[in-house]
C-alpha cells in the first residue's frame, strides 16, 4: 500500500467544536456574571424569613389548598392568577408549602429582568447596558419587589420584556421580536393589575411621541397568530397549564380590579408617596437617571422616549387613588435604562494623562465631606448635636455649608485642570456616596429589617412572633396527641391570612365565630382584644403579636430625619392568644 491509498483510506478527522474558555471571556461578560451571582444571593438569600402577610399569605394558602387537591372556597379569587399558577406548580413539586417557595417565581423573574438591558445593547451602548443592568441588581426597591409573593414582581419583569420586545421588532432587529412579545403580554394579562398599568403607560408614550408607529400594528391586529400566541399564554399562564380553570375568571377579576381602583376613595398616602420612596431607596438610580436625560434626550432616540415614559410613569403615580409605595417599581427600571446615557457620557472624555487619578481624587473628596454630612444629620437625629439643625433653618444651614463646599472642590478642580474631568468627578462623587446609601438600604431590606413595617415597601407585615406561636402549638401538640400536628386547634375568626397560613401543616383545625364553654380542643387561639374567651379555668393563654402596623411620620424634623437615615418609627401591633388546656398531656 502506497502513500497515496494511505491517505485515501485514512479516517477524516473529527471536527473540532470550539468552545470559548474562561480565559477567553471578556471583562464585559465577567462582570455579567458578577451581577448575576449578586442578584441571585439578594433575591434568594433568606428568602423565607419573613412571614407571608395579608393576601399573600391567603393567596398562597389557597395554591397550597389546590395543589392537595382540596376544594377552595368559591369566593376565592387570587389577586395574580399567574403567581397562584406558578406557587401551585412549586408546591405540588416540592411537596410543601414553604415562604421561599411562594416567594420563588418573583425572584426567579427579578433575576432574569437584571439581564434584560442586554437586549437593548445596541441603542444603550456595551457600557450602558452594563451600568442599567448593576443599576436593577442593586436597586434596593426592586430587590424588595422580587423578595415579595405579589403579583408586581412578575408583572414588572414581563411589561419589561414586552416593551423590548416590541422595540426591537419595530427597529427591525432580530430575535426576540413580535411572537416574544405576545407571549409575554399574555403571561403578563395573568398577572395582575400592575401589567396593565405598565402597557398603559407604553401605550400613552407611543401617542406622544409616535402615533404614526402605531400603522404597523394595523396587521398584526389582524393577524390570527398574534392573538393564538396571546392567548394560550393567558390560558397557559392562569390556569397552571388547565390544572386550575377558574385562573381566567381570576385574571378577568384583576382587569376589572385595576379599573376599580381608579373608581376608588382617595387612599390616605401621600400623592407623592412613589416617588418619595424612588428617591429615599434608588438614589443611584435616580440622579444618573437624570443626568442621562440632561445629556441625551435630545440627541438620541431610545433616551427621548425612556424620559417620555418616566414622565408619563410619574403622572399616572401622582393620579393614582392607591398611591402603594411599592408601584415605584416601574419607574425604577425606566430610569436605569435611562441612566445608561449618563455612565456613556461618563467615560466618553479625554482620560489622557493623570486625569483618572485627578477625578477619582476628586471623587474621594466630595465622598469624604457627604461622609461628614452623614454624621451630623444622625447627631441631629440622636439630638447629640444640642440646638444644631433642630430647626428647618439650622437644618438648611448646615446644607448650605455642606453643598458650598463641595461646590469649591469641584470649582477648584474645574479651574486648575479642566472643567470637563470637574464635572465626571461631581459625578464620581455622587456615584460613591449614592452607591454606599442603596448597598446599605438593600443589605438591610433583606436582612435586619427583613419584612419590618418600618420600611415603606413592606406593605402589610406580620410579627416573627407567628413563628413562636407555631412552634408552641406543636409543643401543644405533642404533649395532647404525641405528634406535632395531629391536635384540634380551634381558631376563632376566618380560614384565611397569615394565621391560616402558618396552621397550614396541622391536620385538624377549625374556624368558628363564637367560642363556648363546652370546647374540649387542647389549643384555642382568639384575638388579643378577648379578655374571657369563655373557655374555663382548665385553659392558660400566651400572647403573641401578630399583624403590625407603621405609625405616622414624627412632625419634628429630628424624628423625620431619624426615619429617612436609621428607620425610626413607632409600630403597633394586634395580639393572637393561643390558650392550652393544663391538662393537654392527659388527653391522649
Amino acid at each position: 500500500m502506497n502513500a497515496s491509498t494511505e491517505t485515501l483510506h485514512a479516517p477524516a478527522p473529527f471536527v473540532r467544536l470550539h468552545i470559548p474558555l474562561l480565559v477567553d471571556w471578556t471583562m464585559e461578560a465577567w462582570a455579567y456574571v458578577l451581577l448575576g451571582c449578586y442578584s441571585a444571593g439578594t433575591r434568594l438569600i433568606g428568602l423565607g424569613t419573613a412571614p407571608l402577610a395579608g393576601s399573600a399569605a391567603r393567596d398562597a394558602m389557597w395554591a397550597w389548598e389546590h395543589a392537595r387537591g382540596l376544594a377552595l372556597p368559591a369566593t376565592a379569587v387570587p389577586n395574580s392568577a399567574l403567581l397562584f399558577s406558578l406557587q401551585m406548580l412549586l408546591f405540588w413539586v416540592g411537596g410543601h408549602a414553604t415562604e421561599t417557595l411562594a416567594r420563588l417565581a418573583p425572584a426567579l423573574a427579578g433575576i432574569a429582568l437584571v439581564f434584560m438591558p442586554l437586549l437593548l445593547r445596541k441603542e444603550l451602548g456595551a457600557i450602558g447596558a452594563l451600568a442599567a443592568s448593576a443599576l436593577l441588581a442593586l436597586s434596593p426597591s426592586l430587590t424588595a419587589i422580587a423578595r415579595s409573593a405579589d403579583g408586581i414582581g412578575l408583572a414588572l419583569p414581563l411589561a419589561a420584556l414586552t416593551a423590548i420586545s416590541i422595540w426591537r421588532w419595530q427597529s427591525a432587529q432580530p430575535a426576540p421580536g413580535l411572537q416574544v412579545a405576545a407571549l409575554a403580554a399574555g403571561a403578563g394579562l395573568a398577572c395582575g393589575p400592575e401589567y396593565i398599568a405598565s402597557i398603559v403607560a407604553l401605550a400613552i408614550t407611543s401617542l406622544l411621541i409616535a402615533p404614526q408607529s402605531l400603522r404597523q400594528w394595523s396587521p398584526v391586529l389582524r393577524s390570527g397568530r398574534w392573538w393564538l400566541a396571546v392567548g394560550l399564554a393567558l390560558a397557559a399562564s392562569s390556569t397552571a397549564f388547565l390544572q386550575y380553570p377558574a385562573g381566567l375568571a381570576a385574571a378577568g377579576d384583576g382587569w376589572g380590579a385595576w379599573l376599580a381602583d381608579w373608581l376608588a376613595p382617595q387612599g390616605t398616602t401621600s400623592f407623592f408617596t412613589p416617588l418619595l420612596t424612588a428617591v429615599l431607596y434608588d438614589p443611584l438610580a435616580i440622579g444618573l437617571g437624570v443626568i442621562g436625560a440632561a445629556t441625551a434626550a435630545r440627541r438620541i432616540p431610545a433616551a427621548r422616549f425612556l424620559s417620555i415614559v418616566s414622565l408619563v410613569v410619574v403622572a399616572i403615580s401622582l393620579v393614582d387613588p392607591q398611591r402603594r409605595a411599592i408601584d415605584e417599581g416601574g419607574l425604577v427600571i425606566v430610569i436605569s435604562l435611562r441612566a445608561a446615557f449618563a455612565m456613556n457620557w461618563f467615560f466618553a472624555a479625554d482620560w489622557s494623562g493623570k486625569r483618572a487619578q485627578i477625578c477619582a481624587v476628586h471623587a474621594c473628596c466630595l465622598f469624604a465631606v457627604c461622609c461628614i454630612l452623614y454624621l451630623v444629620l444622625g447627631g441631629i437625629a440622636t439630638g447629640s448635636t444640642g440646638a444644631i439643625g433642630q430647626t428647618g433653618w439650622g437644618l438648611l444651614s448646615v446644607l448650605g455649608v455642606v453643598f458650598a463646599i463641595l461646590w469649591l472642590v469641584t470649582a477648584l478642580v474645574g479651574s486648575w485642570w479642566d472643567w470637563q474631568i470637574a464635572r465626571r468627578g461631581a459625578l464620581a462623587g455622587f456615584v460613591l456616596t449614592a452607591l454606599v446609601w442603596t448597598t446599605a438600604s438593600g443589605s438591610a431590606l433583606i436582612s435586619t429589617r427583613a419584612g419590618s413595617a418600618v420600611e415603606l415597601l413592606t406593605g402589610e407585615s406580620i410579627s416573627p412572633h407567628i413563628r413562636l406561636l407555631e412552634e408552641t402549638a406543636t409543643q401543644v401538640s405533642l404533649r395532647a396527641r404525641g405528634s406535632s400536628t395531629d391536635a384540634e386547634i380551634v381558631v376563632l375568626g376566618p380560614p384565611s391570612g397569615a394565621l391560616a397560613w402558618a396552621l397550614r401543616d396541622f391536620a385538624n383545625v377549625r374556624y368558628t365565630n363564637s367560642l363556648s364553654a363546652t370546647i374540649t380542643a387542647p389549643i384555642v387561639i382568639t384575638p388579643g382584644e378577648i379578655v374571657d374567651p369563655l373557655l374555663g379555668s382548665q385553659y392558660l393563654g400566651q400572647r403573641f403579636n401578630y399583624e403590625l402596623t407603621r405609625g405616622r411620620l414624627p412632625t419634628d424634623l429630628p424624628g423625620r430625619i431619624g426615619y429617612i437615615m436609621f428607620r425610626k418609627i413607632p409600630v403597633t401591633a394586634t395580639q393572637l392568644v393561643l390558650w392550652a388546656r393544663a391538662d393537654a398531656q392527659l388527653l391522649r
